[in-house]
């Protein structure tokens, strides 16, 4: 190489030397300090593509299993207060029983009476219970996703759990007229005090038929003489005597089932089975159209309270039934027993969803865990192997600093030839 006072190239390559390995110190000071290899893009455009939609990811799971855990507190929510009414049953099933022991007094079952009014009030307190604002009870399902993605197939679907059974349709009469959801078809029919009356021949209808099974209770009082009918769209139920088959002008429950195949059953009168004197017939399949006839007779029958509430599905009518009823006389020990075989199923069901949603919390868990340790191979730096580095650029970084001094001095041999 030519001695020369214009150019130096050893100083040039010693500068470019010890710029290459002030850059990279500087990037190994960023990576330690940071924690993260990627301290721009262009240290890896790749990585740092994939890493973002990981870290995304797993931000999604995170929230995923947030709300998996606050469903499962939902659930156990709603759980215990399925458990408090199961209790109430219990003690209502014991009231039921020593109410009718013999040995009593008037005022000893009316205590009894009392404690029942007050565990009625107490079960319809529970279904109205909410968690987070939300109601615990009603037929509205809701959904869960269990995976990040939120796809379909990751969906569970919690059916509704309706307690008392959210009627499809009531009616308790008041004011001083029907309301628009019926329709006169004969007669001139009364509303007033929070009673429906039709006299001999008058019938109403609900407007809108029903495309479902329906239970259907209500009070009635009927006059001396007098009958009603239960009818369908054509054909009656059934008829039901005042004197024969119930007591004239006292109040009455009864409770029955309608089917969209005809058929009509569970009937029962003041929580008891029954069968009425005419027998019981079949209307014509399909939707079901629901009317009240005042049937034969001089006298009038009084109606209040009606309800209408799906017969299938997850409301109950049975403690429907039981939280309403007049008086412990108006239920009966097979009711009991019905009401908290609906509990009972309402429970195991809402085990199963826990059960699930517990496996699908831990699986998400596993997930987001493996997931944080793919993105921790693109992102985080490894201290170990940074730090020798860190060692090598700053051992590179003297020696460039030194030989750029010695390639300094290489000119004034130049000038040593000319003295």
């Amino acid at each position: 190489m030519s001695l020369s006072i214009n150019s130096n190239l050893s100083a040039g390559i010693a500068l470019n030397n010890l710029a290459d390995a002030s850059q990279n110190l500087q990037k190994s000071l960023n990576r330690l300090s940071s924690g993260s290899k990627i301290g721009e893009p262009s240290d890896d455009a790749g990585g740092l593509a994939v890493s973002m939609k990981m870290g995304a990811a797993i931000k999604r799971q995170a929230a995923s299993a947030t709300n998996l855990a606050n469903t499962i507190s939902y659930l156990q929510t709603q759980d215990g207060v399925l458990k408090a009414a199961s209790e109430i049953l219990d003690r209502m099933g014991e009231l039921k029983l020593l109410a009718g022991d013999q040995t009593k007094n008037a005022s000893d079952k009316a205590n009894y009476q009392t404690e029942f009014a007050d565990l009625q009030t107490q079960l319809n307190a529970l279904a109205n219970e909410t968690f987070n604002g939300k109601a615990l009870f009603g037929s509205e399902a809701s959904t869960v996703f269990t995976t990040e993605n939120a796809s379909a197939d990751s969906a569970v679907t919690l059916e509704g759990v309706d307690l008392l059974g959210s009627p499809l349709f009531e009616d308790n009469f008041e004011g001083s007229s029907l309301s628009g959801d019926w329709v006169v078809d004969s007669g001139s029919v009364t509303v007033t005090s929070n009673e429906l009356t039709l006299g001999s021949w008058d019938q109403v209808s609900i407007s809108q038929p029903f495309t479902e099974d329906i239970s259907v209770s209500f009070d009635f009082k009927i006059g001396p003489g007098n009958d009603f009918r239960v009818e369908g769209e054509s054909t009656p139920y059934f008829y039901l005597f005042g004197g024969t088959d119930a007591p004239i002008d006292t109040w009455h429950s009864i409770t029955f089932d309608m089917g969209t195949d005809g058929s009509l059953s569970n009937l029962k009168l003041n929580g008891s089975d029954f069968v009425p004197g005419s027998g019981v017939n079949s209307d014509s399949a399909g939707d079901i159209v629901f009317s009240l006839h005042g049937g034969g007779g001089f006298a009038e029958t009084n109606f209040r309270n009606l309800a209408i509430t799906s017969a299938s599905g997850s409301d109950s009518g049975n403690v429907a039934s039981i939280a309403g009823a007049a008086d412990l006389d108006g239920i009966s020990i097979d009711d009991i027993k019905s009401a908290t075989e609906d509990i009972a199923t309402f429970r195991s069901t809402n085990g199963a969803q826990q059960s699930r949603l517990q496996f699908a919390s831990e699986q998400l868990s596993v997930n987001q865990t493996n997931l944080e340790a793919a993105n921790s191979r693109i992102v985080d730096v490894d201290v170990a192997d940074e730090s020798t580095q860190l060692a090598r650029y700053n051992v590179l970084m003297q020696a460039g600093a030194s030989m750029l001094q010695q390639a300094n001095q290489t000119p004034q041999l130049a000038l040593r030839l000319l003295a």
